[in-house]
């Protein structure tokens, strides 16, 4: 069962990988603005996967949302994350943005979480 899992995860981190964006600075992405036609696609409502990292180019943080990557790191409330100490440690993203339902986007969540092992994931942390 062990080995399908692997199988599961290498794949998922194979595909994911090879269909990012290129690197977005934080700051496009805070300036963006979804609502005009020249907004970055990482701000317009979708489904998407992202992958943020520090200035040597380590993931720190992956994440996903049914919104968009600016309404999760800027407009999302208490779980915004900007708000969180280690924020200040982002250069960048990279995302993947396709129709996904919301069981789907968690499941990739997870299992590039459980691959990659970012630093600052809910699901690593123990």
């Amino acid at each position: 069962m062990e080995d399908i899992i692997m199988k599961f995860e290498n794949d998922i981190c194979e595909s994911i990988s090879k269909n990012l964006s290129e690197k977005v600075e934080i700051d496009l992405i805070r300036k963006s603005d979804a609502r005009f036609k020249n907004a970055l696609e990482c701000c317009k409502k979708g489904s998407i996967i992202y992958f943020l990292y520090d200035c040597n180019d380590r993931i720190i943080y992956i994440g996903e949302s049914g919104k968009s990557l600016k309404h999760r790191l800027f407009t999302d409330g208490n779980g915004s994350h900007f708000k969180k100490n280690w924020f200040y440690k982002v250069k960048y993203a990279r995302y993947y943005k396709r129709n996904m339902d919301d069981d789907t986007r968690k499941l990739i969540e997870r299992a590039l979480i459980a691959k990659l092992k970012s630093k600052y994931c809910l699901y690593n942390k123990g």
